[in-house]
This record gives C-alpha cells, sequence and structure tokens, in this order.
C-alpha cells in the first residue's frame, strides 16, 4: 500500500449497518435489506445536506420487475435504450410500502429520539399510495445487479463462464449469477 492509511469519517464505507426483513409472512426468506449511511443526502454521489444526518434506505433483494435493453441502432456508438421497468409487480410495489413502513418504525425508536424529524419522504407521506410515488419518483438501482444475463446450454454464458461466440473471452461479473442472490 502506497501512504498511509485514510483518516477521518468519510475515510470508512458509507454504509456501515443495515438489517435484513421480511415484509409479510409470505417470503420464506427476507425481502428488504435496510442499510443505514451516516451522512445525509438525497441521492448517492449527490451533494451532501448542510446538516448533521443519516440516509436511511430500503432494497427490495430478488425484485420481480424485469427490464430490457433494445438495440437502437447499428451504429455500435448509438446507446442502447434501457427499459428499466421498476415497480411492475405488485409484489415489488408492496416490499417497497412495506419496507418503508418496516424503517419507519425503527427510526420511531426511542435511541434515535435525537434525529430532528425526517426529511424524505416527509412525515405528511402517510398513505400507500404516497408512499409508492415516493419510491417511483427516487428509486434507483443498487448499482450492483446480478442475473442479466442466463448461463447454461443455450445461454450467452456456457457451464464454464465462456462467453458464446467470442473465442477466449470468460465472464467474471456475477451477470450469470443465479437469480436469488439475498442481498444487495
Amino acid at each position: 500500500m502506497l501512504g498511509s492509511a485514510p483518516k477521518g469519517p468519510l475515510a470508512i464505507a458509507a454504509g456501515t449497518s443495515g438489517a435484513f426483513f421480511k415484509t409479510s409472512p409470505r417470503p420464506a426468506t427476507p425481502d428488504i435489506q435496510i442499510d443505514f449511511i451516516l451522512f445525509s443526502t438525497d441521492k448517492m454521489g449527490e451533494k451532501l445536506h448542510s446538516f448533521s444526518g443519516l440516509t436511511a434506505s430500503v432494497c427490495q433483494l430478488r425484485p420481480g420487475s424485469r427490464g430490457a435493453p433494445r438495440i437502437k441502432s447499428a451504429d455500435p456508438t448509438v446507446p442502447p435504450e434501457i427499459r428499466i421497468n421498476y415497480l411492475a409487480t405488485e409484489t415489488d410495489r408492496r416490499a417497497f410500502i412495506d419496507g418503508l413502513k418496516i424503517l419507519r418504525k425503527i427510526l420511531a425508536a426511542p435511541a434515535l429520539k435525537y434525529c430532528a424529524g425526517e426529511v424524505h419522504p416527509g412525515s405528511n407521506v402517510t398513505s400507500d399510495e404516497d408512499l409508492l410515488e415516493f419510491c417511483r419518483q427516487t428509486g434507483s438501482t443498487a448499482y450492483h445487479p446480478t442475473s442479466t444475463c442466463r448461463m447454461g446450454t443455450l445461454a450467452m454464458v456456457g457451464q464454464r463462464l465462456r462467453l458464446r461466440g467470442i473465442e477466449g473471452l470468460r465472464g467474471r461479473c456475477l451477470d450469470h449469477a443465479r437469480a436469488d442472490v439475498g442481498q444487495h
């Protein structure tokens, strides 16, 4: 390692704690992950708020909604169209609504009484419809999706992680991983 180790409050990972929950008795395993981040911001990678605070977020672990890329042009410099398709299923919508309700119960605990209040979506947002609209307006990926391409005999990636059609190229990411990953 070159130089000395970084020091100070921003020298550690942002998300230092989290928890897994089942939003209902239906799933066999937790279907949401809640993360707590040691600073306050509207969106990861953007400017921090001018006040002290924390960011807490809900992540659905196994969404049923599926997006799709579409080639728009034969010109390889033209980016593809990406249809995100978040919240397309009732199960996904319910997981986020119920996940936000679980998060609010955690943040209402006596140990967190020093927190001045909720910034987003705001304590006035209480109906399921309004919570879902907040999710639609602010939701994004957790930066590392998996299981985006099939693996196997008739798939893009073979059993030995070789990309079909390109000699000598092997997969080194998790795009071919099983779709039942239980954390983001």
